[in-house]
């Protein structure tokens, strides 16, 4: 997109390797091109240019992503060419990213799901709305690869100073070959299932360019845009029709020179076999243009470059719009400033300064260990002496009687640099806490729950940041829902006759009052008027009372006019450990079963048996209840002899009780 063509005072290209291009596009898409060209030169240079808010050094965003990725992937430097230092220690130690592994793991364990509410058009809230869009995001989370771009995504925004998810829609369309019975063959277009539908992206951050980088909401930005190098094949695949596609060539970039208004072809020797796209996005004029190798891809009318993804709004006059959004959310681990700076302190980056000083202090002890094994040696006297003499079993004769070899001992006070790498390990690993679970043996209650509090208040910042991401995502998910997912095809009937087809989500192992049932999402354009023969006619299609079906019927027009809200709990972050929840909630279960003013059947059913049966303890409860058993006087309905203020501390410490639950 970029270029600068060096012309000689005649006006002959002085760049070697450039020639003028083919390509001359009309003035209007000229002029367009000449903004973008700027903006473009924007956003290279808010990724290069050096920042203060990155420390006193003033580095630019890649280089301290260059810096903290060497620190996470533990890199060593080179073995010095110099035989004076060749035997020099250049190991590390890998705590930063054992540290970093440690937080991811913890975070990913216990993922984040948005909380939905709905409104409908009298602004009342319509909670069955918000239950079946739960559904329908749940739906596209087990469909797709949601989980391991939200795991690397948490990588991401610990190591490096922004992270980006980019959530799309996708349906792609491919070539099938098939062959009839005569061998002939035949090719067909059909959509590719397996690459189509919600997928979320993670997007390395060299491939975001944005407009201000002091300017921290991502949605504010006036124009963004992603480079990336694919190669030409794949270019060739998604934009082979287009009418520009002939001036496209690999290792061919086309630069226009804007002060001459003239396209230059400039042979790009970095990239002979890739080609670049970039696609520019900005949401105040509503524009989203394709570019390869810098030959625009867009329509004749550049005011028809609208942006895909968009969101159910309303206009001046309260009625139904969709308007422009950003695909990508921005996230990463700690804020820099008050809310002012456009990047975000990593993880890496916050231990950097004391995994330095670990690393230094190990490698001066592990240098003074070699020096006190193997010490250097002092030669007095007239003797020339070799090293290839010091091997087990040497027999030397000096001719010098003279001659003396001491050791040198410069690596005696080992301790003292020791104890100062274990300090120094120690802060480091004060940071960044993560919760030491499951408990040691004789820990109790009381400590479990200090470690627990300890790593929230560590993680909490961190937290906070993940659960305004998850947020964002909600809403972008909701977007693609509504635009794609609640959408029918047309479907012909027969001929001139036509319906529209819309697609069903079945959602398995879902758990509803104590049992595993299988949720069926149905879209149609029915009216539902919520009759007796209604219902029972759905009630029939399930299969009975009993059945572990549910059916949703669903009017897809009416369920878009909704207003969708998201909220997230970061304190859902923290996992729970397994026996510690367990006790607690049998300790809740011995509290509550004895109370009279609550119901005993759901308290049995969540407090004790779906502890040990999850999804599962509908099967075990009794269909009707009659006459309990009497209860021993002094004794607990669950663990007999057992008092229940000490329950947790008996599970979570050193007791027998404990080795039978953690089995």
């Amino acid at each position: 997109m970029i270029g600068e063509i060096l012309l000689d005072k005649s006006g002959r290209i002085i760049n070697l390797n450039t020639s003028i291009s083919g390509y001359n596009p009309p003035k209007e898409i000229a002029d367009f091109i000449a903004q973008i060209k700027k903006d473009y030169q924007i956003g290279i240079d808010n990724l290069i240019r050096a920042y203060s808010e990155f420390g006193s050094e003033g580095l630019s965003a890649l280089l301290v992503a260059e810096r903290d990725k060497k620190a996470f992937n533990s890199y060593e430097l080179p073995t010095s060419e110099d035989e004076d230092e060749k035997w020099r220690w250049k190991g590390i130690r890998p705590i930063t990213r054992n540290k970093i592994i440690s937080i991811a793991g913890h975070f990913i364990a216990t993922m984040l799901f948005p909380n939905i509410f709905a409104q409908n058009e009298q602004d009342e809230e319509d909670k069955d709305a918000a239950s079946l869009m739960k559904d329908l995001i749940l739906w596209n989370i087990e469909n797709s690869n949601y989980k391991i771009s939200y795991l690397f995504g948490i990588v991401a925004a610990l190591v490096n100073p922004v992270a980006y998810l980019e959530v799309e829609f996708a349906e792609i369309i491919r070539e099938i070959k098939e062959k009839n019975a005569q061998g002939k063959i035949t090719i067909r277009e059909a959509i590719d299932e397996l690459m189509s539908g919600f997928k979320l992206h993670n997007v390395p951050m060299d491939e975001i360019l944005f407009d201000n980088p002091y300017e921290y909401e991502f949605q504010k930005q006036r124009f963004i845009g992603r480079r990336r190098f694919i190669s030409y094949d794949d270019a060739k695949a998604r934009f082979g029709k287009d009418d520009n596609w002939e001036y496209v060539k690999p290792g061919i970039r086309v630069v226009f020179d804007v002060p001459t208004q003239t396209f230059y072809d400039v042979l790009d020797e970095s990239n002979p076999t890739l080609v670049e796209w970039f696609i520019y996005y900005n949401r105040n004029e509503d524009s989203e243009v394709n570019f390869i190798n810098g030959v625009y891809l867009g329509e004749d009318n550049i005011q028809a470059n609208l942006i895909k993804h968009r969101r159910v709004s309303k206009d001046l006059k309260n009625k139904p719009i969709l308007i422009p959004v950003y695909k990508y959310l921005k996230f990463g681990y700690s804020p820099i400033d008050e809310k002012r700076f456009y990047f975000y302190k990593s993880a890496v980056n916050e231990l950097g300064p004391q995994q330095r000083l670990v690393d230094r202090m190990w490698q001066m002890v592990m240098d003074g260990t070699f020096l006190e094994v193997i010490p250097p040696l002092a030669v007095i006297g007239n003797q020339v002496i070799g090293s290839n003499i010091f091997y087990p079993g040497a027999i030397t004769t000096f001719k010098d009687r003279e001659t003396t070899i001491n050791p040198l001992r410069v690596g005696s006070n080992l301790t003292t640099g020791y104890n100062a790498m274990v300090t120094a390990e120690q802060d480091l690993n004060a940071t960044g806490r993560t919760p030491n679970l499951p408990a040691q043996s004789g820990t109790t209650a009381f400590e479990v729950s200090q470690e627990i509090q300890q790593s929230r208040i560590q993680l909490g910042v961190f937290g906070a940041m993940m659960a305004e991401m998850v947020n964002q995502l909600g809403l972008l998910m909701i977007d693609v829902i509504l635009q794609h997912q609640t959408v029918g095809d047309i479907e012909e009937i027969t001929a001139g006759e036509a319906k529209l087809k819309y697609k069903k989500f079945l959602l398995p192992n879902q758990k509803e009052q104590g049992k595993n049932v299988t949720k069926v999402i149905e879209l149609s354009d029915e009216e539902f008027n919520g009759s007796m023969d209604e219902s029972l006619e759905i009630l029939q299609q399930e299969g009975g009372m009993d059945a572990d079906k549910r059916i949703y019927k669903v009017n897809p027009s009416l369920f878009r006019r909704m207003k969708f809200l998201v909220s997230v709990n970061p304190d859902q972050l923290i996992p729970k450990n397994e026996i510690f929840d367990k006790a607690l909630k049998l300790e809740t279960y011995d509290r509550l079963i004895q109370n009279p003013f609550v119901d005993q059947e759901a308290v049995t059913r969540d407090f004790l048996v779906e502890t040990y049966a999850k999804g599962e303890s509908a099967k075990y409860m009794r269909k009707e209840i009659g006459m309990l058993p009497p209860e021993t006087p002094g004794r607990s309905s669950t663990t007999a002899g057992t008092r229940p203020g000490n329950l947790v501390s008996q599970i979570t410490g050193n007791s027998r009780l404990a080795e039978l639950i953690r089995s």
